[in-house]
């Protein structure tokens, strides 16, 4: 390009980063940001958005380390709504990397990004969940920061729930949350339009046998009608209908994989039958959440016809399905199983070419 008298700017650079950073390269996108600053040529929110979010994708905590550390150099920057919630996305992913067996405890991955979320957001609707208590400072920027968007806010509420080992807790901040909702509260109540919220609750959820219902009542709600004061409020104070989110397949995915991790087998058959009659694609992942939970019980019966049925629904075993059926102790009945049914199966009924073709011979 320089050969050819072409003198790169801003927006060639950045497509030459955006290209670099959809590849599995976390090398190439920094260089070419340093390149770009080297030049003279400052690099702009989106180029630092492409080259964190490339290095957050491929798990490379060194690189975001030095990204984040060049964004905290420069005020407007670091307080760039994206640019914020993909550092909190990146704090939050990897707060169990800290070095060789250590791990970041929840309360200091929260404290982090509060830090984080502090620089661009409002703190009032932290307070309104009750996640942080009032303080005399609140107020201090309070003219100059944003409304925080709802992934934003998603995300410092999967950071709180994490630092929350009672279930007592966990369950308040979702009946808040319910009431927030039901009075209209305008930074929570777009966060209804997507299934996102309910799942990192549900998923909060997911350690303790006796939550389970607790699981079961947050589906409930979100197939519940809206409340009367839940509207989406814009910037001109216009009052918009919203569309509540109804459960998801991964919604009924988290659930299967909750009843399996309890051990409740039975459980999990029933809602495994109900996605199906619900028109909810069983996908690989839940049909190997089911697999694993028949081989940690060593029911081998059960595993192999769970197998031989993800296949005839076209789905292809992968390293998981392999890892599940690992768990089963006795591999010889495994396979001696997998042959009886594969012997049980009907063949094929002759393709019509076939057929016209044995009929000429």
């Amino acid at each position: 390009m320089l050969g050819m008298g072409i003198r790169p700017n801003l927006a060639i650079f950045n497509n030459i980063v955006e290209y670099v950073s959809s590849t599995n390269d976390s090398d190439t996108p920094l260089e070419i940001l340093e390149l770009m600053e080297e030049r003279g040529i400052w690099p702009d929110s989106y180029t630092y958005l492409l080259v964190l979010h490339n290095a957050v994708r491929l798990m490379n905590r060194e690189k975001v380390d030095r990204i984040l550390h060049k964004v905290t150099r420069v005020n407007l920057l670091s307080r760039e709504p994206h640019i914020v919630n993909k550092t909190l996305h990146a704090i939050l992913k990897f707060r169990k990397t800290t070095g060789i067996g250590q791990e970041v405890p929840a309360t200091e991955t929260f404290e982090a990004m509060l830090e984080v979320y502090k620089r661009a957001h409002k703190v009032q609707p932290l307070i309104d969940l009750g996640l942080i208590p009032e303080s005399n400072d609140d107020g201090k920027y309070s003219t100059t920061r944003s409304r925080p968007p709802s992934s934003t806010l998603a995300l410092m509420i999967t950071a709180y729930l994490n630092t929350q080992p009672r279930l007592f807790s966990i369950w308040q901040i979702f009946r808040r949350f319910q009431d927030l909702v039901s009075a209209g509260h305008r930074d929570f109540v777009p966060m209804l339009r997507t299934d996102y919220i309910f799942n990192i609750f549900i998923m909060a959820f997911r350690c303790d046998s006796r939550a389970i219902a607790k699981c079961f009542r947050i589906v409930d709600y979100m197939l519940e009608p809206l409340p009367k004061a839940a509207f989406q409020i814009t910037r001109a104070g216009l009052r918009l209908p919203l569309a509540k989110a109804r459960p998801s397949k991964i919604t009924w995915t988290i659930l299967l994989n909750i009843l399996i991790c309890n051990d409740n087998i039975a459980a999990a058959e029933k809602l495994h039958q109900k996605m199906k009659e619900r028109g909810i694609e069983v996908n690989s992942m839940a049909w190997n959440i089911l697999i694993r939970g028949y081989a940690q019980n060593q029911m081998v019966e059960a595993a192999a016809k769970a197998l031989k049925d993800m296949e005839k629904e076209s789905w292809l075993p992968d390293k998981h399905t392999v890892e599940a059926l690992g768990l089963i102790d006795n591999q010889e009945l495994l396979r001696t199983m997998l042959d009886v049914l594969d012997s049980n199966e009907p063949e094929s009924e002759p393709e019509e070419d076939d057929l016209t073709t044995a009929r000429e011979w």
